[in-house]
């Protein structure tokens, strides 16, 4: 009766190391695909700070600018873009937003 009673106690104690290991696994694995999930969030930010600026040149009236992948995008007191131009963000698998001339509206593409 002891033998079983030892030989149950181990089985216990495989299971336990492996759900030890698979929660260490886990917790590695969200930790590299959040560092990888960081060096994408230009592309995911990229539409609201373009909202922002514009929404700042619409309100006071006065001509904004904001800088992204070393060009500048401008935007007149009517809060429209003054020069089309499509920006390519090969961190995001190479996406592309289309900003289009006079309205200041935008178009993604993969």
């Amino acid at each position: 009766m002891s033998q079983t009673a030892r030989r149950r106690s181990t089985e216990g104690y495989t299971l336990l190391e492996m759900l030890v290991v698979m929660l260490v696994m886990a917790v590695l694995a969200r930790t590299a695909y959040s560092l990888r999930a960081m060096t994408s969030m230009d592309y995911h930010l990229f539409p609201s700070r373009l909202v922002l600026t514009q929404s700042r040149s619409l309100v006071s009236g006065i001509p904004q600018e904001m800088e992204e992948q070393d060009a500048e995008i401008r935007f007149n007191g009517n809060a429209g873009i003054n020069k089309a131009r499509t920006l390519t963000f090969p961190e995001a698998g190479n996406r592309k937003i289309v900003l289009e001339l006079g309205t200041g509206t935008f178009d993604e593409r993969e």
